[in-house]
């Protein structure tokens, strides 16, 4: 029910968005502070659980490596991409007209 109901949601945007203003990137090395953020807090997730729980790690991908695999390939592409296109598309071109600025957009998100 929620893929349809995503599905629709993109659907009845799709002709009103602007796609290059959408994804166009607002400096370069936008990527960097993200990217530091992940690893960072991946690094404290692995210290917390070596730390509690340390025969827990990586439970997943020795018990179960197709069930990993599956899940580390498909939930980006059908999950994640899906999500953050419509969230994306509904915050930006719904509340454009409210926040003029792109600085307050992006704080918003």
């Amino acid at each position: 029910m929620l893929v349809g109901a995503g599905f629709f949601a993109l659907a009845r945007l799709w002709k009103q968005v602007s796609w290059r203003r959408l994804f166009a990137c607002p400096r370069s090395g936008w990527w960097k502070g993200p990217l530091l953020r992940a690893a960072l807090a991946g690094m404290l997730i692995f210290a917390w659980v070596m730390l509690l729980e340390p025969d827990s790690l990586f439970n997943l991908p020795r018990q179960h490596p197709a069930a990993w695999l599956a899940f580390i390939l498909l939930y980006p592409v059908l999950s994640v991409l899906p999500q953050e296109l419509i969230y994306r598309i509904y915050l930006f071109e719904a509340h454009r007209s409210l926040l003029h600025s792109a600085g307050l957009l992006c704080l918003l998100s």
